[in-house]
């Protein structure tokens, strides 16, 4: 990984192969928890390869501006796995994204959590461990501002 000769260095492939490589193998980022800390592994081929893998991304669809996406969530990082996609159907394709106004996935903690407007700002209405329980507590919440007349 430390050779420089595979004239890759400076392409934004690059860039997005070590992104994907730390997120699952690199236990001090944040966002660890969410791929390496579920499992998700990048394939044999592509850790050990820049070129192998910023080829497979020119011949399967990459563009300036796309975000590398795998198919199926649980899964590895693979060539039968992936494709590249726009950050606005990225962010569609979310774990923590949901239908529920006000719920949503904690990065810091990875509990789910509930909030809704107050004012300016919003009042936290607290963490829970499933999205239900987070989504039962905001409408809860929705029905004591109700009943408050507020």
């Amino acid at each position: 990984m430390t050779d420089y000769k595979h004239g890759w260095f400076n392409h934004p492939l690059y860039r997005i192969r070590t992104d994907m490589i730390r997120r699952c193998y690199n236990p001090n980022r944040l966002d660890y928890s969410r791929y390496g800390g579920r499992g998700i592994n990048v394939c044999h081929s592509w850790r050990e390869s820049v070129s192998l893998f910023c080829e497979w991304a020119i011949k399967n669809g990459w563009a300036d501006g796309l975000q590398l996406d795998r198919i199926d969530n649980n899964g590895d990082y693979a060539p039968d796995n992936c494709r590249f996609i726009s950050s606005q159907e990225n962010n569609r394709n979310r774990r923590d994204n949901n239908d529920f106004i006000g719920v949503s996935m904690d990065k810091n903690s990875g509990k789910w959590k509930a909030q809704r407007a107050h004012g300016y700002g919003k009042r936290h209405i607290g963490l829970f461990n499933t999205h239900y329980a987070a989504s039962y507590a905001r409408w809860a919440s929705d029905i004591e501002q109700l009943e408050a007349g507020e």
